[in-house]
């Protein structure tokens, strides 16, 4: 499993929204108005992009422009260009969040894929479709976990604009059979599986329905997972227009709000919304998707789940159709950066070292884009940083070698750790001062990385881009 790191970067990182504390790195072409944006750790950054229907018509036009759904793949974190995995001929439909990957499914290497035609999965690795129709059902969205799939589903009328039909549909992978179908409320939007961690791993669904544009009706469904049933425990009142779920494994639940211009925050210990994040959009520029992690390692709060709230505090990403991914912590906005573009998918590292951000429409108009972004944490660069006083890691930008001292705290461990999680380099060092890692000897790929320097009960971490000469 991968290791999630869960830096205390923002504890040593200055905070000002006159000096943004992310900074762009990079643009990476892809097909016209890239979705979503799913991180896997054996091959890499993948970009699903929507088909362009350039006049609205439900036919597919390519001497108009026109394009079909796509799927990117950015194979390594350091690349400046996306591979063309594959070009769908999924039918080339107008409607909403039917026929294109606006929330699809990712488990065990292999992502479902919802469709008007059905699920259809395929392999990460090699892009392959793994079983043809496995639920020839139209559904909008699809979530799976363990060995069961959800589906939602929503019927638009032909000519219409509102779901007359909303229900969600269990499968059952193993048996391949329909084992329930569960009632929506009004325009089903999409599924998720959550399990608690404390104090009994209770498992529960998810079930968002984004309700009518403007009317505030906006609902949480929570079903509980029983072996063989599923009970409605509660229905959460929303606000206007939910888009997107996401679930931070803190035993919290965030939900954008495109028309409330909020994020809704909800503890999964009694479902209630705890806080309310008030966004600086309006109209339709509100937020789109929303990304969290932990300002604190998930072991302390395992070791004393008691004192939950206390132990971490999540940093909230979130992107939008304004143009701007805004950054929250406390309920406090630190930060605000702008993407150039009408934001949709966004990817945040565990460690909030940086973030991919999909940008659909170029910005201020509906025109598509092909741009996916990543922005990295500023770093400090000379020749001499220091954290409090405590250690300084030295030089940034790397070449040759990183330099790690201090005047009076001894260092006993050392990790050099890259952004997908991986220590690349460990050194237990016996209470010394000082210490040189040197890089010629780890052929690393030039890229941010993190020095963690272990000292008794204290951790401090430094972002260093490494660099070869």
């Amino acid at each position: 499993m991968r290791l999630f790191l869960i830096l205390f970067i923002w504890s040593i990182m200055p905070f000002s929204l006159f000096s943004s504390i992310y900074t762009f790195q990079k643009d990476i072409e892809v097909g016209k108005q890239p979705l979503k944006v799913i991180f896997h750790e054996g091959t890499g950054i993948h970009v699903f992009c929507d088909r362009y229907d350039s006049n609205f018509n439900g036919e597919f036009e390519p001497e108009l422009g026109e394009t079909k759904s796509s799927w990117w793949l950015i194979p390594y974190m350091q690349s400046d260009t996306a591979i063309l995995l594959k070009e769908f001929d999924w039918d080339f439909t107008f409607g909403f969040s039917i026929g294109y990957p606006l929330r699809p499914a990712l488990n065990n290497g292999v992502i479902y894929f919802h469709t008007n035609n059905g699920v259809m999965p395929y392999r990460l690795d090699n892009a392959e479709l793994v079983e043809d129709d496995i639920v020839p059902i139209p559904c909008n969205a699809v979530s799976v976990f363990e060995n069961k799939m959800y589906l939602s589903v929503r019927h638009i009328p032909e000519g219409g604009w509102v779901a007359d039909t909303n229900y969600v549909i269990v499968y059952d992978m193993t048996s391949k059979t329909v084992i329930d179908t569960l009632p929506a409320i009004a325009n089903v939007q999409q599924t998720l599986c959550v399990q608690r961690y404390y104090p009994n791993k209770e498992k529960y669904l998810l079930v968002l329905n984004e309700g009518f544009m403007g009317a505030g009706d906006s609902k949480l469904q929570v079903f509980k997972i029983n072996d063989d049933s599923f009970d409605l425990e509660n229905i959460i009142d929303l606000g206007d227009t939910g888009n997107h779920i996401f679930f931070n494994k803190n035993d919290e639940i965030f939900i954008t709000m495109n028309g409330s211009h909020t994020v809704q925050v909800i503890s999964i210990e009694d479902f209630s919304i705890k806080e309310t994040i008030n966004l600086p959009t309006s109209d339709f520029d509100g937020p789109r998707e929303v990304g969290a992690v932990l300002e604190i390692p998930l072991k302390a709060r395992k070791e004393d789940p008691t004192t939950l709230s206390d132990l971490s505090t999540p940093i909230i990403f979130i992107s939008s159709y304004s143009g701007k991914v805004f950054v929250y912590r406390r309920g406090i906005l630190e930060d605000s950066i702008d993407t150039k573009g009408k934001s949709e998918g966004i990817y945040v590292d565990p460690s909030g070292a940086g973030f991919w951000v999909a940008n659909l429409f170029q910005e201020g108009t509906y025109s598509p884009d092909n741009r996916i972004t990543f922005y990295s944490l500023n770093l400090s660069v000379g020749d001499k940083e220091s954290d409090n006083s405590l250690f300084a890691v030295y030089p940034n930008p790397a070449s040759n070698v990183i330099n790690i001292s201090s005047e009076k705290d001894e260092i006993e461990n050392i990790e050099l750790i890259s952004l997908q999680g991986k220590t690349v380099f460990q050194k237990q060092v016996n209470k010394e001062t000082a210490y040189k890692i040197s890089l010629e000897a780890l052929n690393l790929p030039n890229g941010l990385y993190f020095v963690k320097i272990m000292n008794g009960n204290s951790i401090s971490s430094f972002p260093v881009l490494i660099k070869s000469e």
